[in-house]
């Protein structure tokens, strides 16, 4: 769960000039499988949660590899 407005999550913030509306800590954001607003929003996900592929360390691999 991660609220919006919160440390880990700002609206509107500004990134060398770019407007971003919705942003997410990259840490986060990369090894969640699923990122919800507030505990009523798991209603909307809760079929993909035992159906999703759960990540593991390859995202890491992953994204060392696009660097």
């Amino acid at each position: 769960m991660l609220p919006k407005d919160s440390h880990h999550r700002r609206s509107n913030i500004s990134f060398e000039g770019n407007l971003v509306k919705d942003w997410k800590h990259p840490f986060i954001d990369s090894f969640s499988d699923f990122i919800i607003e507030d505990i009523e929003r798991i209603a909307e996900i809760k079929d993909k949660i035992s159906s999703s592929k759960i990540k593991d360390l390859s995202v890491i691999d992953k994204a060392i590899s696009k660097v």
